[in-house]
């Protein structure tokens, strides 16, 4: 009887199966370093700095806040977000936009493709983050 309450104090003590739930990597704030839009084979790159930024914070609960300030201006918008394999899908102001994302360490690439009168405009965000 003995033998036997040890081992199932040994295997109840030994579960390592949690009931927490993980974190999603994108949870946090990020920092847009840069921007690339590629039109028709041709990129320009914005180095964000003092008069611009973009800053995406992801919430745990699946909230999304967007902020740009663009030379002293503010624009705030939020709405929310979910991930599938490599596919975000952001829900603001009832416009539903799916692109693709890779983490890599704490560095955030978002890609998004939009086609506006026949011309396709990549816009890649290149984040760090900052939490």
């Amino acid at each position: 009887m003995k033998k036997l309450l040890f081992i199932v104090l040994l295997i109840v003590g030994c579960d390592n199966n949690s009931t927490e739930s993980s974190v999603h990597p994108l949870v946090g704030i990020w920092e847009t370093t840069e921007v690339t839009f590629t039109e028709e084979n041709v990129s320009l790159i914005e180095i964000m700095d003092e008069n611009i930024s973009i800053t995406f914070i992801f919430g745990e609960d699946e909230t999304l806040t967007f902020t740009s300030i663009i030379e002293g201006e503010t624009e705030t918008d939020s709405g929310t977000w979910s991930a599938t394999g490599n596919k975000l899908t952001v829900v603001m102001d009832e416009k539903t936009t799916v692109c693709d994302y890779s983490i890599s360490g704490n560095i955030l690439i978002l890609t998004f493709e939009e086609t506006e009168d026949g011309v396709t405009t990549i816009s890649e965000y290149k984040c760090e983050k900052s939490n």
